[in-house]
């Protein structure tokens, strides 16, 4: 019986070692692996964006002052933006309008005697800087709003415009130092008298 005991646990070794053979890893299953739990928070929804024009202009250090209509600077800087990523070609010939109250803008006239090329000049990938002498151009102008435009393209054709806003402001102190001087310089009753 003893034999019969030992031969019975023999054959349940070997049985249960060819099972084990037959599955990876040993004798019991493995169980699946747990689904993996996101800990980052849900991405946003993406916003519609505008794109960007091809081409714009810069027009830093806003609002810029000017005194008697004349810019206290000598020239208005611009900076060209090509946003093609590929040279293009610009005509350098300024544009200018005025928005007024309704916010419709209305083409300021160049001054007389002022003439331009008309030949196309090279704006590279990267844009260019440039200025503008606006007291020559269009003269003195008055406090408000503007906006500055060149015709830009990918070829000498430059059908497509490149628009830049600035606004132009005597500031409140020259303001102030403009009237006290006209008052000064009109007459006063003792003046007339004499």
């Amino acid at each position: 019986m003893k034999k019969m005991l030992v031969l019975l646990a023999a054959l349940l070794c070997l049985g249960c070692s060819a099972c084990a053979q037959e599955r990876p890893g040993g004798g019991e299953p493995e169980p699946p692996p747990p689904a993996p739990v996101s800990t980052s928070l849900p991405e946003p929804e993406e916003e519609a964006l505008t794109p960007e024009t091809d081409y714009a202009l810069y027009i830093p250090d806003q609002p810029i002052p000017i005194v008697q209509g004349c810019l206290t600077a000598d020239r208005l800087p611009v900076r060209f933006i090509n946003n093609t990523g590929e040279d293009g070609y610009v005509l350098d010939i300024p544009h200018l309008e005025r928005r007024d109250d309704a916010g419709v803008w209305t083409e300021v006239p160049w001054e007389e005697n002022v003439g331009f090329c008309g030949t196309p000049s090279s704006l590279p990938a990267d844009g260019r800087e440039w200025s503008e002498d606006l007291l020559y151009l269009w003269g003195p102008l008055e406090d408000g709003v503007y906006r500055l435009y060149y015709q830009v393209g990918p070829d000498a054709r430059t059908e497509d415009r490149a628009y830049g806003e600035f606004t132009l402001c005597t500031p409140e102190d020259k303001q102030r130092s403009l009237s006290l001087t006209e008052e000064d310089r009109s007459p006063t009753p003792a003046m007339l008298r004499q």
